[in-house]
């Protein structure tokens, strides 16, 4: 019982000490789900697979005519700069 007390703490700090999303990464994302019926759609008909590095994630914003805003998307899907995003950072709430 206390691991999970501890692991819901966890999840509640970690929320709560989130930033807020940014207007135009809920805008992109909902461009994403307009045009392909969900973000998880356009992940899976844009053939994403488990990760994408910036290169790839560029190329869509290009084909989706908001490649200009592809550096700010991508500074906020990836704040730890680990090089690629799933589809977690995407639509967390869609995998979870």
């Amino acid at each position: 019982p206390s691991r999970h007390t501890d692991a819901l703490a966890y999840i509640a700090r970690l929320t709560l000490s989130d930033f807020p999303e940014s207007h135009n990464l809920r805008i992109f994302r909902r461009h994403l789900a307009q045009s392909f019926g969900s973000v998880v759609g356009a992940w899976r008909r844009l053939g994403c697979g488990r990760q994408i590095p910036f290169e790839r994630f560029r190329e869509i914003c290009h084909a989706l005519n908001c490649g200009e805003f592809s550096p700010v998307h991508w500074c906020a899907l990836d704040p730890g700069c680990a090089g690629c995003i799933s589809l977690f950072e995407m639509d967390p709430e869609a995998v979870s």
